[in-house]
């Protein structure tokens, strides 16, 4: 449902040079832009270790359209725990056409059909991300979780990770997971 409004923004993203700079190149041996995988690893609530059917390579991914909170930052854990809980240790299909600047994946992930992304921030577990103006391709659901004052969304004053990063650059290597 959402993945036409994920690819339409990307394509705006792209063709605006937002994401044409300091794209790492993929690896030695590329997956398919379409995947089976296993989730071996949460890290927070928006970043997996993914283990694709047929290699024994660690995959590195970041749930795209989408930020949750850091994991030192009010609510992290709390985001943290309900993707652990919903796929750790679960098969999913992943769909991964680029990888950011730190050598993650950018990922749509899917479990049984369902979009994790989207449901994240359904839930009240992450924001909608978008770039220079954009509000991101799950705006909808945030607004529909602010209204029912899901997760973070009940409390007003949640700060979104991008503000954090700015005020406090990155959580204490003791606070990550």
């Amino acid at each position: 449902m959402h993945i036409a409004t994920l690819r339409s923004a990307l394509v705006g993203m792209v063709v605006g040079g937002w994401l044409a700079t300091g794209v790492v190149a993929q690896s030695p041996s590329p997956l398919p832009a379409r995947y089976q995988a296993r989730v071996n690893d949460v890290v927070d609530g928006d970043t997996v270790h993914l283990q694709a059917v047929g290699s024994r390579e660690s995959i590195k991914a970041r749930l795209l359209g989408m930020d949750a909170p850091e994991i030192c930052q009010a609510f992290g854990a709390d985001s943290k725990a309900a993707l652990s809980r919903r796929i750790n240790q679960m098969m999913v299909t992943v769909e991964s056409l680029r990888q950011d600047d730190y050598g993650r994946a950018l990922a749509i992930i899917y479990l049984n059909g369902e979009e994790i992304n989207a449901w994240m921030v359904q839930q009240g577990f992450a924001w909608s991300y978008g770039a220079r103006g954009s509000k991101g391709p799950y705006k909808r659901d945030e607004e529909q979780a602010r209204q029912m004052r899901r997760g973070l969304f009940a409390n007003h004053q949640a700060m979104k990770p991008s503000q954090f990063r700015r005020k406090n650059k990155a959580c204490p290597a003791h606070a990550s997971a």
